[in-house]
């Protein structure tokens, strides 16, 4: 049985998502990833977490990349520096595909050459496809504090080709004047772009605030004290719980009140409440994570 045309509904369905290993692609999906796939589209999706929008960075490239048969791979600036590879003239090369940016490698002087050659005809460096910008509505949330990071975002429009298109995705953007400001700081044309809203309430998902009631020293945290519960004996009795700080420093303070609940004879004492950071190895992230969904940690 032929493959179906290239470009076409069947096409995604079919080729792409056994590409990427999906068991199937969503309908909505296929009819946004077809949107850029075919030219310039902009794409803004407000759809409730799980719902697949990620996908949408993965879906329209995997396309790009099977019609052109180039190559895959992954690595960390971590990583390639470690090894003594310059991953910045890989990207500038073409031997990467993908390459997610943090707003601090964004604004870097190391990449302004990159993006001064996205509009000179005649340079051998690699060209974009697209812009995914992940959690849009930061661009408002955090526009006070970190106004010049997040807003910055909408500035790379004006070095870029007007036909590379953007794609804007978050679970968290009212329609009113939240949206109009994050979709003018990203530079989306008020009459060019597709938007796509869909349902985001989560059934099994629910916001239970619980006021402070107990004051906090740097050693007694008792408002928090409910993660482990009384006379807990087997590490599998406490839920998996992530506590978010502001800090590491707080981070390590939560997380020496914690330890001081757990019965000194309870086994893997050492590992059932365990710090997470960016300064962490990535062996140390990788050990963590497993601990995590094994149910250890």
């Amino acid at each position: 049985m032929p493959e179906p045309e290239v470009g076409s509904s069947d096409w995604f369905h079919q080729v792409i998502s056994r590409k990427l290993g999906y068991s199937e692609l969503r309908d909505w999906q296929v009819e946004l990833a077809r949107k850029v796939f075919q030219g310039k589209e902009d794409i803004v999706c407000v759809a409730g977490t799980g719902s697949g929008k990620s996908a949408l960075l993965h879906i329209p490239l995997m396309a790009m990349k099977v019609a052109s048969q180039p190559t895959l791979g992954i690595d960390s600036l971590r990583a390639a520096t470690a090894e003594g590879h310059n991953l910045f003239q890989e990207i500038y090369d073409s031997k990467w595909d993908l390459f997610i940016l943090t707003l601090e490698l964004l604004h870097m002087p190391k990449l302004n050459p990159f993006f001064r050659s996205q509009t000179t005809t005649n340079s051998t460096m690699a060209k974009l496809s697209l812009v995914f910008v992940d959690e849009c509505h930061l661009v408002y949330e955090h526009g006070k504090e970190f106004q010049g990071s997040y807003h910055k975002i909408g500035q790379l429009r004006g070095r870029l080709s007007s036909h590379i298109p953007w794609i804007a995705v978050t679970a968290t953007l009212p329609p009113g004047e939240i949206m109009t400001d994050v979709l003018q700081a990203l530079g989306f044309d008020r009459d060019d772009y597709l938007m796509h809203r869909m349902h985001i309430d989560i059934p099994n998902i629910k916001l239970i605030p619980r006021f402070l009631e107990h004051s906090i020293s740097s050693t007694t945290m008792l408002d928090i004290s409910w993660i482990i519960p009384v006379g807990t004996t087997t590490a599998a009795a406490i839920k998996k719980t992530v506590v978010f700080c502001v800090t590491i420093k707080l981070a390590c303070t939560v997380m020496g009140f914690l330890e001081s609940l757990l019965a000194e004879d309870l086994p893997d004492h050492g590992s059932i409440v365990m710090p997470f950071y960016s300064l962490m190895s990535d062996p140390y992230r990788q050990h963590y994570i497993q601990k995590f969904r094994n149910g250890h940690t």
